[in-house]
């Protein structure tokens, strides 16, 4: 079954069941030290919001549809999947989703073994796809994802960061892929080179809109909407846009000396700075940008010019609202 995300768009949800078909063919190939492993990192999915936008771009083309199409659906979702794999062990998460990560069940050695394999078996699938233009422009943006989780990861503890050195971060992080999304549909699909780069944009625009209101709802969200502790950024000291924002509003001062220095938290410092962070401001300036990326993503979507994708796309952007506004 796929993402309860998609249960009103039956066309979509029937090419992800095909998307998924592809991804889990390969991994029944793997070594049984892994299979089972591999399989239960395919059955953890989550809104499946990448692939989606693979096949959604690929509408913009005559090969809509296409095993090209398909194929590199499957291919974003497993890099997806595998760099989920790997961020998990490095931030020491147990759980995602509500669930338990794939490493707290099996162990390190075997999750890392799993997500390197899914990786390799999402090059192999593009081996055969015509002048290559995908696999720089994937390679490409795995590049800027690993580079975007290296400066994260050196960066912790450090609340000094600017907006845009985070706005830098994410769009590495998470808004690359997005954007390849979009591109890799219409591409493999043949659409003509400025639809390509309209839905590049368009997937940008989405992916930065998403991972600020996604940094906000670990601020507002609760433990049992997140299926992780809120506050879980701040308490592995990740600097994220509301806070960022509080600190630029922090006249006093008191917010600066609360994080300044820190290497720990404990767990009434984290609530006492996310009071301040929604009361203060800064929740309110991050929200203001979220929505400044979203009606530009927004306007793009609408100069689509096939209707039925432009409708598709909106009522994408609205159910995701739904749950991250």
């Amino acid at each position: 079954m796929t993402a309860a995300f998609w249960n009103e768009e039956p066309a979509v949800q029937q090419e992800l069941e095909q998307v998924l078909g592809i991804i889990r063919s390969h991994m029944n190939d793997a070594s049984p030290y892994i299979r089972g492993s591999l399989l239960e990192m395919l059955a953890s999915r989550g809104k499946l919001l990448r692939p989606a936008m693979v096949l959604i771009s690929g509408r913009l083309g005559p090969d809509a549809g296409s095993g090209a199409v398909l194929r590199h659906a499957a291919v974003i979702e497993m890099l997806h999947i595998a760099s989920l794999v790997h961020d998990d062990i490095i931030d020491a998460s147990e759980m995602r989703r509500g669930i338990p990560t794939l490493h707290s069940r099996i162990g390190v050695r075997k999750a890392v073994i799993a997500g390197d394999y899914m990786l390799s078996r999402a090059m192999a699938l593009l081996s055969g796809d015509g002048d290559g233009a995908s696999r720089q422009d994937i390679s490409h943006a795995l590049c800027r994802l690993c580079d975007s989780e290296i400066a994260q990861d050196s960066e912790e503890w450090d609340f000094s960061i600017s907006r845009t050195h985070y706005l830098r971060r994410i769009a590495g992080k998470t808004a690359s892929l997005f954007a390849l999304s979009g591109y890799a549909g219409a591409w493999s699909a043949h659409a003509e080179p400025d639809m390509q780069a309209l839905m590049h944009r368009i997937g940008y625009l989405m992916g930065m809109t998403f991972q600020i209101k996604d940094d906000m709802l670990d601020i507002t969200g609760s433990q049992a909407d997140l299926g992780k502790p809120v506050g879980k950024d701040l308490r592995e000291g990740i600097a994220t846009l509301p806070v960022i924002c509080a600190l630029e509003l922090d006249r006093s001062g008191a917010l600066h000396r609360r994080l300044s220095g820190r290497k720990r938290l404990s767990g009434s410092d984290v609530n006492r700075i996310l009071k301040i962070v929604r009361e203060d401001g800064g929740l309110d300036q991050a929200r203001k940008i979220a929505e400044t990326y979203q009606e530009r993503t927004i306007s793009l979507i609408e100069s689509i010019p096939d209707r039925e994708t432009c409708m598709l796309m909106m009522r994408m952007i609205e159910r995701l609202n739904d749950r991250i506004s």
